[in-house]
């Protein structure tokens, strides 16, 4: 299923005009009100509405949460939602240029970076070892909700992909169902340490290697560092990147891949 398959009817048609240009910092003309230039703070509220967050955080019994929008500079756009006193969520992003490969040629394309994701579940209570890396309480486990919104805003802002660094394996696990490494070799490390280990389970191949635990087949230690992922919304430039050669090399990259704990 497409990365935009899930989505509710949407139209972009009352959202204004938007040139993703325009959120490349231009001090002059800036807005500190408005994300991107075009969402004002109940455009941003339906969105995340129509993603369904809302209805997920009043099912974990967080109603009435408060949003907060933090839009002063134009590369940090911020997004949180507090309950009582509680940081539930927080989405950091901007509009940057990133360059695709492919034929030994790079395009330009201004994409959504989506530079930090957070969510917390303050009211769930687990002990630490159950915790993943990075995590201070469990997540809210709003995985498909978050990436809606997250889909939302590109179609709204009209950029051609949505791009993050996941900071930890167990964020890449979940980012991959909608996302694709652009190095293919990076994918095919991503899928070989699955293969090869899956039966640590996510919590645990993860703890493993923030944990420097897993070697390569050379016996070194396996470190991560925060690969790119992207998901790109406009199927020519999809087609023209995740191309067959990009597939071939993700094969013959994993038959010599191998990692061990």
């Amino acid at each position: 299923m497409g990365f935009f398959s899930i989505f509710k009817d949407f139209s972009i048609g009352d959202l204004g005009d938007w040139n993703p240009q325009d959120s490349l910092v231009r001090e002059d003309s800036y807005d500190p009100n408005t994300l991107f230039q075009t969402l004002i703070e109940d455009k941003v509220w339906q969105l995340m509405d129509w993603s369904g967050i809302f209805v997920a955080l009043e099912k974990k019994g967080y109603a009435d949460g408060k949003l907060v929008l933090e839009f002063s500079e134009p590369t940090n756009q911020i997004i949180q939602v507090f309950w009582k006193e509680e940081n539930l969520i927080t989405i950091r992003m901007h509009v940057r240029e990133f360059d695709f490969t492919t034929y030994g040629k790079k395009i330009k394309e201004n994409v959504l970076s989506v530079d930090w994701i957070q969510t917390r579940h303050p009211c769930k209570i687990k002990s630490e070892n159950q915790l993943y890396p990075g995590q201070d309480v469990p997540g809210l486990g709003l995985f498909e909700e978050i990436v809606n919104f997250i889909g939302y805003i590109t179609l709204s802002i009209r950029v051609k992909a949505a791009w993050n660094r996941p900071e930890f394996f167990h964020d890449a696990v979940l980012f991959h169902k909608k996302f694709r490494f652009p190095d293919p070799k990076m994918e095919a490390k991503y899928r070989c340490l699955i293969r090869d280990l899956k039966y640590l389970g996510m919590l645990g191949l993860s703890t493993a290697i923030h944990s420097h635990k897993i070697k390569n087949g050379k016996g070194d230690i396996y470190k991560w560092n925060a690969p790119e992922m992207i998901h790109i919304q406009d199927t020519a430039l999809q087609d023209l990147i995740f191309n067959h050669h990009y597939h071939a090399e993700v094969e013959r990259c994993m038959r010599k891949y191998r990692f061990s704990i």
